[in-house]
Parts: C-alpha cells; sequence; structure tokens
C-alpha cells in the first residue's frame, strides 16, 4: 500500500480561511476568523507540513498577509510553504524571511526574469512552481487570465530552467469536492519532469473542509515533509 502525506491548504482571504469554488472570489466559503488558531489546529491533528495561500496577494499581484505568514508559521513549528502575489524578486525574498520553508511561483513561473533569478539565489528547494490548469491551458493572476501556454509546455521549460518541484492544480475541481481530471492526463508531466504533486482534490473525505494536495511519501512524484 503506498503512503500519503496529506497536507492541508490554509487559502487566506481578509484576513480569514476560506475555501473558493474553482477559485472564484465570489464563491467563497468562510471556515474560521483566526487563521493562527486554524493553523494549530491542523497540526494538532497530524499534518506534517502546511500550504498557505494568500488570495488577496494572487488577486492584487503583491503579497497582503506577510504578517500573517509569520504567525503562521511561527505558531505551527511544522514546514509552511506559501504562495499567492509573488512576482517580484522582493516579495520572494520577504516571504521567505517571513517563515516560508518554500514559496509557489504561479503567475511568477510565466516569467524567466523572475524564476530563473529566484532559483539562483535560493535554490529549487525553496523554490516551486505553481502550475493551475483550466480548460488545458496555464491560468494565471488569481486564475483569473487564461494564457497561452499548456501545462506541457510550461512545464518543460521549468525543468528547463531548473525548477525541481511544482504544485498543479486542476482549477476546474479545486473546492468541488470532486475528483481532478488531471489524474487521467500524466502523460505531460511525465514528459518533463518527475517531481509534480498535484492540488485541488478535496480526499480522503474526513479532510473535506479543506483544499488539500497529496504525493506518494516513497516515490519521486513529491518530496518527503522529513527533516523540513
Amino acid at each position: 500500500m503506498r503512503e500519503f502525506w496529506v497536507v492541508p491548504a490554509i487559502d487566506l482571504m481578509e484576513g480569514t480561511v476560506v475555501r473558493l469554488r474553482q477559485g472564484r472570489f465570489d464563491e467563497a466559503t468562510r471556515y474560521a476568523r483566526d487563521p493562527i488558531g486554524w493553523a494549530r489546529a491542523l497540526v494538532a491533528a497530524g499534518a506534517r507540513r502546511l500550504h498557505v495561500v494568500d488570495l488577496d496577494g494572487a488577486r492584487q499581484g503583491r503579497p497582503a498577509h506577510l504578517p500573517l505568514l509569520e504567525r503562521i508559521a511561527q505558531a505551527a513549528g511544522v514546514p509552511v510553504q506559501f504562495g499567492g502575489g509573488l512576482r517580484s524578486l522582493e516579495s520572494v525574498r520577504q516571504a521567505l524571511q517571513a517563515g516560508a520553508s518554500a514559496v509557489m511561483l504561479g503567475t511568477g513561473a510565466l516569467d524567466p526574469g523572475l524564476i530563473e533569478p529566484a532559483l539562483a539565489a535560493w535554490g529549487a528547494e525553496r523554490v516551486w512552481a505553481a502550475i493551475d490548469v483550466r480548460g488545458g491551458r496555464v491560468v494565471v493572476s488569481g486564475w483569473t487570465e487564461a494564457s497561452d501556454q499548456s501545462p506541457a509546455e510550461l512545464a518543460r521549460r521549468l525543468h528547463a530552467a531548473g525548477v525541481r518541484w511544482a504544485l498543479v492544480t486542476d482549477t476546474q475541481a479545486d473546492g468541488t469536492s470532486r475528483a481532478s481530471t488531471l489524474r487521467r492526463r500524466w502523460q505531460w508531466r511525465a514528459r518533463a519532469c518527475t517531481s509534480w504533486p498535484p492540488a485541488g482534490w478535496d480526499r480522503p473525505r474526513t479532510w473535506r473542509r479543506w483544499r488539500v494536495w497529496a504525493w506518494p511519501a516513497s516515490s519521486s512524484v513529491g518530496p518527503s515533509t522529513k527533516g523540513g
């Protein structure tokens, strides 16, 4: 039997914990007004890593919740990866200084002038890509705009640039509690890179209230959480 880590995502909007349906800001369900307490509860329940998403930052193009990230990282005591609005080297530096164990570049991953210097400065273990997919295209700017790139094209380019880890999200399944169709279309990631954990599935059912992502801990599909 394959072993999986389940990594809960804490999606932040206006200082609260929410879940968006298919990334739509007008379809937000609020779960907690205390993200710090929410993070502590997840760790107490067994989470070994947390994934924090700054939704306001993703929409406005710059991080909005770095002080909250710092408090979550301090309170959680486990690795905390962070994404949302990281579109400059300065914002990446600030997120890492605030306590992120790794940063996720989504819109920024399409910019060689950002992701390549970030990889050179902080390394592939701390600079990840986020490939958000809708209708066979990569979407950016908080999932509000479609790019002209396919996931396969972007994956190949990122792999060539030195990216080792990427978070792949099926935006049409995110927040819906239904399985991602990306699981049936992994041929493109196999041709591009071996380390691409999928996101946006609300499985197992016991984690239904959180957007989670998981990977086989004993294979090359994703990184082990051991040792941070």
